[in-house]
């Protein structure tokens, strides 16, 4: 089976697809299939996989050059099947036109793009892509593939009847944490002795960080040597956080160390006493993976979308700052409850969430949805 994957961009500052997606395609070629990634901009090698990385115009992420999208109409010619990662934007459009042209089924990964927050941003230009080309573009899908139970029920008005869809989550490497040095990161960033609260992700509006500076604005009266530590690029939200955190005479318990490599945030989630996942909305954070497998407490807020890991290495709680603080106070102030989240993180990523399992899911879902039809 040859399956062409889309998607518009794996810059790292795009956000979670730039790591979900790639893993995915090795997971799938590890399982024999034929696989090639089509994107724009650069993109590294990856074990058993084609990679087509096509150049975006200058001063874009994801806007094709004429000659890229004569590419992407030309790459939807050769697969049994097209997989695309994403919504609202001109390549998965031409790709997916194309397709339809061709007669080749095709699965949407919206990943969180039908939700109703993510809608409500630019929701004039929104609608009119939407009757313009995202409304057909679901009505002709083999099946929709959505990465939790939240997004799939909060996407459902927008499914076309008749459409099927699956839910499949992201997956992880079980064996990510494994080589870890605690200690690591703390060392290199001065950061030993104090209780490191980790906020992995792109500093970005759906991401809710005000609420998570409220609640270590709460937390820094009772655990003054608390820092919260956020990774990733800015991507608007900077310039309003600084003015808060400055307001609030917060600037020596908060440090933003931008985008990072991999191995560097794995060690800053070996070291974190406890991550933070306050978003409006989500499919599926690879952050929220990473944390569970490398044994890394979670307070997450329910609009993440995961209320069945209340217990399984997360705290589940309302999206207020005294709730979040409140669950992280009770990590902070209890090593045995820490551990113990630590310990049952790992165990829930292995058992639900490794890119094997994941893999045959989705295999299995192409089979079922796609390469019967007719």
């Amino acid at each position: 089976m040859r399956v062409v994957h889309v998607v518009p961009s794996v810059d790292p500052a795009a956000g979670g697809p730039a790591r979900s997606v790639p893993e995915l395609c090795v997971a799938l070629a590890a399982e024999g299939l034929e696989v090639v990634l089509v994107t724009l901009g650069s993109a590294r090698p990856l074990e058993g996989v084609e990679v087509l990385a096509l150049p975006p115009v200058r001063g874009t992420r994801q806007a094709p050059t004429y000659r890229a999208i004569r590419s992407l109409r030309e790459v939807v010619m050769t697969p049994d099947l097209l997989h695309v990662h994403s919504l609202w934007n001109l390549p998965v459009a031409v790709v997916i036109k194309s397709a339809l042209a061709a007669n080749v089924p095709y699965v949407i990964t919206p990943r969180g793009m039908l939700q109703e927050v993510a809608l409500g941003r630019h929701a004039i230009r929104k609608r009119a892509v939407y009757r313009l080309a995202v409304r057909s573009a679901l009505e002709h899908a083999c099946a929709i593939h959505f990465l939790s139970r939240a997004e799939e029920a909060d996407s459902h008005r927008l499914v076309p009847n008749g459409v099927p869809t699956v839910m499949i989550p992201n997956g992880i490497d079980p064996d990510l944490g494994r080589g870890l040095e605690p200690g690591r990161f703390r060392d290199r960033h001065n950061l030993t002795g104090k209780r490191l609260v980790l906020f992995v992700g792109r500093l970005h509006w759906s991401k809710n960080l005000e609420l998570q500076l409220a609640a270590i604005r709460e937390l820094v009266v009772h655990i003054p040597d608390i820092v919260w530590v956020l990774i990733g690029p800015d991507e608007g939200q900077w310039e309003s956080l600084r003015s808060a955190i400055d307001a609030a005479d917060l600037a020596a318990n908060v440090r933003w160390l931008g985008a990072m490599d991999r191995a560097e945030v794995l060690d800053a989630f070996a070291d974190a006493d406890v991550v933070l996942l306050t978003s409006r909305h989500e499919a599926h954070p690879m952050s929220m993976n990473e944390a569970l497998v490398i044994g890394a407490p979670l307070v997450m807020t329910h609009q993440t979308g995961f209320p069945h890991l209340d217990g399984r290495g997360a705290a589940v709680v309302d999206a207020s700052a005294a709730s979040v603080a409140a669950a992280v106070r009770a990590i902070l102030d209890d090593p045995g409850t820490a551990e113990a989240m630590r310990v049952a993180g790992r165990l829930t990523a292995r058992a639900e969430y490794g890119w094997g399992r994941v893999a045959g899911q989705i295999i299995a879902a192409y089979e079922a949805h796609c390469l019967s039809r007719g």
